[in-house]
This record gives structure tokens, sequence and C-alpha cells, in this order.
């Protein structure tokens, strides 16, 4: 149609001036251009102006997100917008904000691939408000939904991880390795040895421990933190196992 070839047009100035470091006359392009009867040009328009608005105002930013996604729901710009929602309230410690925005989007992209990173980032705001439980639920949901997906390895060190804090340190060892043995040359088969050699050094197994830690420090992508929990494992064991007279 003609009004949204003119949108489009709107839509494309707006990035010419954008481009050009005018961000509020290209601001002001795109809510003009949100007003098309396209809902992917208009959607489009009014995610660029959020991500223009992002960094000087994120509450602005929102209001544009919020209204694309309101305006043209189940479309890819609102789809974008309610992503960049829920990192806008993660940005400012609303976690319980950022999983309504990823559970709204899991509710009108039901059947994108893109669902599964959703339920993962889900997880991950459980764990900052200190619900390891529930994150273990969003965790072995998403494992159920995509046991051979490219989140499963995060997905499983997440469960490995949930046991942990929960102090079943025994569980947790089991599942860690469980993460080693299904997916050998992830980066999670790394943390998941970091973490089957905390559980070792809890459950009393020292030399165990000592063995896992000097495996991570090789390949770990802060061998100095490994480095640290070595130091720290040869202190215990001297308070543990004094010297003979």
């Amino acid at each position: 149609c003609g009004g949204c070839d003119s949108d489009e047009r709107q839509l494309q100035r707006g990035d010419r001036l954008e481009e050009r470091g005018e961000t509020e006359r290209a601001v002001e392009l795109y809510d003009e251009a949100s007003a098309s009867s396209d809902p992917e040009v208009g959607g489009l328009a009014l995610l660029r102006a959020a991500e223009v608005q992002r960094a000087g105002d994120p509450a602005a930013a929102e209001t544009s997100c919020e209204s694309a996604v309101a305006r043209y729901p189940g479309s890819r710009p609102a789809a974008a917008c309610l992503t960049l929602i829920a990192a806008l309230r993660r940005d400012r410690q609303d976690w319980w904000g950022a999983i309504d925005a990823y559970r709204e989007y899991l509710s009108q992209q039901a059947d994108e691939p893109s669902c599964e990173d959703v339920r993962h980032e889900i997880a991950r705001c459980y764990v900052e408000l200190g619900d390891p439980g529930q994150a273990l639920v969003e965790w072995t949901e998403l494992l159920e939904r995509h046991p051979d997906g490219r989140r499963a390895p995060a997905a499983l060190l997440g469960v490995a991880h949930c046991h942990d804090l929960a102090g079943d340190t025994g569980l947790a060892l089991t599942v860690y390795q469980r993460v080693r043995e299904r997916f050998p040359e992830s980066p999670e088969a790394v943390e998941a040895v970091l973490g089957e050699a905390g559980c070792l050094e809890v459950q009393g197994d020292l030399d165990g421990a000592e063995e896992l830690y000097r495996v991570a420090v090789v390949d770990h992508p802060n061998p100095t933190m490994v480095e640290r929990r070595l130091e720290l494992l040869r202190q215990s064991r001297t308070i543990r196992e004094p010297a003979s007279p």
C-alpha cells in the first residue's frame, strides 16, 4: 500500500539520521513510522526508537518496546522488543519483571527455536532471585523439551549448580560428571570439572579435588581463580592434616 511505502521511507530516513548522530530527530521519524498499518514496519520503527533511546533514556526505550508489544503482538519486532524489555529490567535488577517479559515471549512465540534461549534466561533470573529450586524446575523443563539443544550443556550445568546450592553435593557431583560425559568439548565441561572438584572438597576427598583442580586450570578461562582455589585447598589440607612432629 502507498501508506506503507511512505512509512517505510520514514523508517529509512530515521536510520540515516541515527547514523549521523541526530538521534532526537531519528526518534521522531521512528514514532511517525510506528503508525504504519504494516506490523513489521510499525513494530520495527518502535524497536529502532527503543534501541536509540536505550543508552540515554532506558525508561523511554521500555515504553517504546511496550507499545510495539501491545500494538503488534506476535510480530518479529514485538519478539525483539520483549527481549529488550527483559534486558532493560535485568539492568536494574528487576528479575520478576524480566521473567514476565520472557514468559510473554514464550506465549507469543511458542514455536520458535529461540524459546530454548528464553527458558534458559528465565532459569538464570530465578538464580539471581535466590530461588535455585525454581531455577531447577525451569532448566529441567528446558532439557525435557530440548535434550540435545544448543542450551542443553548450560541447562545441565545449571541443574548441577542448583543441587550444589541446595547442599546436595552427592547429586550435584553426579550431574557435573554427566555434563562432562555428554558434552566433553563444551565450555560447560570445564566448569563441570570445577564444580565436581568443589563437591569432592566438601566431601573431604582433597586428593580427588586437587587432581580435578589441576585439570581445570589448564583449560579454564580464568586460571587465576582456579589457582586460588588450589591454594585454598592446600591451606585447608595443612589445617586438616598437620605435619607429623
